[in-house]
């Protein structure tokens, strides 16, 4: 048995919500693996980019799935009793927020390698293990997230990719998150050099003597061409003057993304000045 994650193409359909009270007073707050308390209103979003080739499931937040009507039809019989598919308006397709409400408790902490932000609160894996007999033969594994990252990230099933590929769905990237039969103890001792290689990096970085910026003054500096850095995070901005936010990856390389919002984690964090 596998877990798997699906990314979105980059040739697929960028999406954006048109209104910023909507967004602040739905998504915002909740999308963290429970039911709406609220009625759902008429949500309009617009295309970000232009030009795209794939238009089966839009680029949005990462934690938060927008599928087609197609998909729609193709998965809500397998996981009907797990998401609240919410419509939304856009001028040339039908568009459904995923909001996936079914948390299951089965990552194996034994095996699994959680990375901590200060406060010790885990915010993601560098290397995940779920408990097999969780998970296998329950119906609810199609699709689900996990206690504590919720509103980050979720995972689906070996049938509900296969589901996706009988029916041609192209657009969509699917990264093997886990398999129950992989040599666990070797894959430990990979990831654990790894992480001890990535630790060293960041204490490295935070090492630096440096004079510490607010928020506002690391945007100043973005503005006369430099970039700033704190931890694990970079922001930087690109050619048309847009700001973009990079998060250090295992291989030592910062991931950028335009960023819809500003996580507010950011504004908190004390920045240094660097080269782009």
């Amino acid at each position: 048995m596998k877990i798997w994650k699906i990314e979105p193409s980059h040739e697929s359909i960028m999406l954006v919500s048109l209104d910023q009270e909507k967004f602040m007073k739905f998504e915002f707050p909740y999308f963290n693996g429970e039911l709406l308390p609220l009625s759902w209103p008429e949500y309009p979003v617009g295309t970000v980019k232009k030009k795209y080739k794939y238009s089966d499931f839009a680029v949005y937040i990462s934690s938060i799935p927008v599928i087609s009507e197609k998909v729609f039809n193709i998965v809500n019989p397998l996981v009907k009793d797990l998401i609240e598919f919410l419509p939304v308006q856009h001028p040339d397709f039908n568009f459904y927020l995923c909001n996936i409400f079914n948390v299951i408790d089965c990552v194996d902490a034994e095996k699994s390698i959680p990375d901590t932000i200060y406060s010790g609160i885990i915010r993601r894996y560098s290397k995940i293990s779920f408990v097999e007999s969780i998970l296998k033969d329950n119906e609810k594994r199609h699709i689900f997230k996990i206690p504590g990252l919720a509103d980050l990230t979720y995972f689906v099933s070996d049938e509900f990719k296969e589901l996706l590929l009988a029916n041609n769905i192209k657009g969509i990237d699917f990264i093997e998150i886990w398999d129950s039969e992989a040599d666990f103890e070797l894959e430990q001792q990979h990831e654990q050099r790894i992480k001890e290689e990535y630790d060293a990096y960041i204490i490295k970085i935070n090492n630096q003597p440096h004079d510490p910026l607010s928020w506002n003054e690391a945007i100043e500096k973005l503005k006369r061409g430099k970039a700033a850095i704190s931890a694990d995070w970079k922001i930087q901005y690109n050619s048309k003057g847009e700001i973009l936010i990079g998060q250090l990856n295992r291989n030592l390389e910062y991931e950028f993304f335009s960023p819809v919002y500003i996580p507010p984690i950011l504004l908190d964090l004390k920045w240094q000045e660097v080269e782009k």
